[in-house]
């Protein structure tokens, strides 16, 4: 069950429709399409002496989101006040994101309003509001929207306030520090993703390889070529990430507040990871200075419907 949806428009204004009571901003949420699954383009090559077709591909499409308002007369202002206050957070081609919260799920969605239509000459007045969504996934947005997995660093576990005043007993955990060069990361989302790699030294490190073990695939990272677009070898306080979110690709390398695009220094061949639903099984090792690379993995879950 919905219980309410959140709106941001591109300016940063927030308005929350709770579908309980509409009449805290005079617009009843009468229907919503568009949150099942997407749409998908299968494409099949025909066989022209058999029956049937063979596979060829697949893709997601956009989404398209779909809202009907009803403006109600409350105490505070008239059925057009309702109507017109649309307005203000559906600008038509402008940025809005959608926030859905649910019995299971708190979810956040990004589109663009392609239209926002009132029918002000039919007895109720409803306004369909259109959005185009070119990303067609819903973002658990529990806990900030990220989960880090660590494999090498410091995993935080400081809780405030404090559980005890008593110098006898344990005392609260600050943090963890782990130094593992394999885990497994669980993904409880429907849509494969991309995520993010963070690498940061602790010192000398040389010739970085990662590795989906599941898969077989893997990243090479040739700390020469790496020497040859910095000038340096890798040294204390370097930070190294990478992005293999689609559509935000990249490698980047970070020293003293100054960021560098390393794309070249990643091999030819190298495989853009994604996530898969279930567990994933990943590692990495280092030519020298493994135990000097604090490493760790961020992801978004996405949900192909809600």
């Amino acid at each position: 069950m919905i219980y309410s949806l959140t709106v941001t428009n591109y300016l940063g204004d927030q308005m929350t429709f709770e579908l309980a009571n509409p009449w805290l901003n005079g617009l009843a949420i009468t229907k919503i399409t568009g949150l099942g699954a997407a749409d998908a383009d299968v494409n099949i090559t025909e066989i022209a002496t058999g029956d049937g077709g063979k596979y060829n591909s697949s893709r997601v499409g956009k989404r398209n989101v779909v809202i009907t308002f009803l403006p109600l007369l409350t105490d505070s202002q008239t059925v057009e006040d309702s109507r017109q206050l649309l307005y203000q957070y559906f600008h038509i081609k402008k940025q809005v994101t959608l926030h859905f919260s649910t019995d299971n799920r708190e979810v956040e969605i990004v589109g663009y309003v392609e239209k926002n239509d009132p029918d002000i000459f039919s007895d109720e007045e409803d306004v369909q509001v259109s959005i185009i969504c070119p990303d067609p996934y819903f973002y658990d947005m529990t806990d900030g929207g990220w989960t880090t997995v660590t494999f090498s660093g410091v995993n935080p576990l400081f809780e405030f306030p404090f559980e005890n005043n008593s110098l006898t007993e344990n005392l609260i955990e600050f943090g963890e520090i782990k130094k593992k060069q394999k885990e497994t990361v669980t993904y409880e989302g429907d849509a494969e993703i991309g995520f993010i790699i963070r690498m940061h030294a602790l010192g000398e490190v040389r010739m970085i390889t990662i590795h989906n073990t599941d898969t077989r695939e893997s990243m090479h990272i040739d700390t020469n070529r790496l020497k040859e677009i910095i000038g340096s070898e890798i040294k204390y306080g370097d930070d190294i990430t990478i992005n293999t979110i689609m559509g935000e690709r990249s490698v980047t390398f970070l020293r003293e507040g100054v960021e560098t695009n390393i794309l070249n220094a990643l091999d030819k061949d190298a495989d853009w990871f994604t996530l898969k639903s279930g567990d994933n099984h990943y590692a990495y090792v280092c030519a020298y200075g493994s135990e000097d690379l604090e490493f760790s993995i961020e992801f978004k879950t996405a949900f192909e419907g809600i």
